[in-house]
């Protein structure tokens, strides 16, 4: 191998890693960029042919290898609109090709992001900070099932939606054979039932309050929502009424404070 082929062996080398260390720039400078996908460099040794008798010099090549399909970290985010994909898969999302009576025109190509800092603008679109705007598959309002296989460009409508009061709740337990109140004792019969005057006023009083906490238990909590939309937290409590009232069967009552 002569000067000439260590020359060009040298050469190719630091060239290969100039451009390792342009990758090594790129994703410092992006490194707070959302969506972006970090460049990595390989590495590829080039060897001429070359018979036993003769030494041929080599030389190194450097190749991007995009890493497009990695996952990224998931940053917290205090904007309600903010979306990320946790695994595999992109945002369909359209690109604005113009403007028609005040609106955006969008282009009927799909592209395709990781970036989901979208937000709402001036015409209730969700866009990202790059520009792009979220399409979606239009949905029955009805039945909240897909009406369409096409993806379209989502806008929210600035329309109040009517409130609607809560009439109905799903509510599933397992009440205990022997409720363990805080006035119940296995040694005195009856002690874990609520007492008759209590049961006989039907709602409790603030007088009340004291001893029914004694004798009743704790059964959860849900938030309901009147005509207005106005949240109201219930607290509901069980107590037992009555022990094997016929066919085997106990009865308990179910209290609740509204607030």
């Amino acid at each position: 191998m002569g000067i000439f082929g260590a020359m060009t062996t040298a050469v190719s080398g630091l060239r290969a890693q100039s451009f390792a260390l342009e990758h090594i720039s790129d994703n410092i400078a992006n490194s707070q960029t959302i969506g972006f996908k970090r460049t990595e460099t390989s590495f590829m040794d080039i060897v001429s042919a070359s018979n036993p008798r003769q030494q041929q010099s080599g030389s190194v090549m450097a190749f991007t290898r995009p890493m497009n399909d990695s996952q990224g970290d998931l940053l917290g985010s205090t904007v309600d609109t903010s979306l990320a994909i946790n695994g595999d898969g992109y945002f369909v999302v359209a690109e604005r090709s113009g403007v028609a009576d005040g609106l955006p025109v969008f282009s009927s190509v799909d592209r395709y992001t990781r970036r989901g800092d979208f937000s709402l603008d001036k015409d209730g679109y969700l866009v990202n900070g790059a520009g792009y705007y979220l399409k979606g598959n239009p949905i029955d309002s009805t039945t909240g099932n897909p009406s369409g296989s096409i993806s379209e460009v989502i806008k929210f409508s600035k329309d109040f939606l009517a409130a609607k009061k809560t009439t109905t709740m799903d509510y599933r337990l397992n009440l205990p054979t022997y409720p363990k109140t805080t006035n119940s004792k296995e040694s005195v019969p009856g002690s874990e039932l609520l007492s008759a005057p209590l049961i006989a006023a039907g709602n409790i009083s603030e007088l009340n309050e004291e001893a029914f906490l004694k004798e009743s238990l704790a059964g959860g909590a849900t938030t309901i929502y009147d005509d207005a939309g106005n949240s109201i937290n219930v607290q509901m409590r069980w107590a037992k009424h009555s022990i094997n009232n016929g066919a085997n069967n106990s009865e308990w009552g179910l209290y609740y404070l509204s607030e």
